[in-house]
Order: C-alpha cells, then structure tokens, then sequence
C-alpha cells in the first residue's frame, strides 16, 4: 500500500492486514468463464517501536492505511498467514506479529 491507498509500484514489502471480506465474480472472456476472488484489506501502519527481532515485526494496531485501491487485492497475493498479539508498547497500542509460513504439501 502506498500513501493515501493508493498501491505502491516502486517497491514491494510485506506488511501485515486485516481482511475484511472477500469479493468473488465470474467473467467470459474469449468464451471462456474465469472466476476472480478478491480480498478486502485494512493495512496496518508501522508502529513507532523500532526494535525488531525478525520474524517478528511491530505494527500500530490502532491506525490502518487510507482505504483505496490498495484495499484490494487478488486472495493468490496474499503471502502468509501471521500471528499476532496485541500489547502496549510505551503506551501505544501494538500489534506484535509473527508469519507462519505456508507448509509444504508434498
């Protein structure tokens, strides 16, 4: 997400969101019937605490990005689901989240 929800071209980072709903609708094109399904986002803003220890990243678990067209995306983008707790850092409230990368099917 870029600022003000518009999507952000120039560069790619992972950031945590919280989906909304889901939006699904089939199209024909060329004859062929192709579905979409699409995810409604909120994106959390970083938070101030800048102490990280990767995997686990700080996030402002108050503030979310401007809503726009960064609110939506493709449900194959969404990258992993996380884990997260909620604290209070220097009293701000905090997201505290953790990927849990997907599992190998094989």
């Amino acid at each position: 997400a870029g600022s003000r929800g518009g999507v952000n071209s120039n560069r790619f980072s992972l950031r945590p969101g919280k989906v909304l709903f889901y939006v699904g609708h089939n199209i024909i094109a060329d004859g062929e019937e192709k579905k979409h399904i699409m995810a409604c986002v909120k994106w959390f803003l970083p938070s101030s605490t800048t102490a990280e220890e990767p995997p686990v990243s700080f996030w402002d678990s108050a503030k979310f990005e401007e809503g726009g067209a960064a609110s939506f995306m493709p449900v194959q983008r969404i990258y992993c689901k996380c884990t997260t707790f909620q604290t209070n850092i220097n009293d701000k409230a905090t997201l505290v989240v953790c990927p849990l990368p997907r599992r190998d099917k094989s």
